[in-house]
């Protein structure tokens, strides 16, 4: 399959064909890559709409790293795709960011 470069931005959620100020993570995907891309996207967004609701709702109380925990696995699973996609420079990017990630390429 062909591959295309890709920008993405985990703030905004978003995958772009050219590059701005928020999608500077470079990768370069074909299509099912792609599709992982969005749909660990739309993972995150849902991850982070129910810690919100779980950190507001009084109906039982729980730790906030018990409540972030999944907000938490679906990010590290995104940056582990876009670190297995990524460019050099994101590569990089994301190894600087958090050590441990650099260490994937090794499982």
């Amino acid at each position: 399959m062909k591959k295309q470069r890709m920008y993405v931005s985990i703030a905004d959620r978003t995958i772009l064909s050219a590059p701005d100020q928020a999608a500077s993570l470079e990768v370069m995907v074909n299509d099912e890559e792609l599709q992982t891309l969005y749909r660990q996207l739309g993972q995150l967004a849902d991850a982070d709409d129910d810690a919100l609701f779980e950190e507001f709702a009084l109906l039982h109380f729980k730790p906030l790293d018990e409540i972030n925990a999944p907000y938490q696995a679906r990010l590290d699973e995104l940056y582990q795709s876009i670190y297995r996609c990524g460019t050099a420079g994101t590569r990089q990017v994301i190894a600087a960011m958090d050590e441990r990630i650099s260490r994937m390429e090794e499982a």
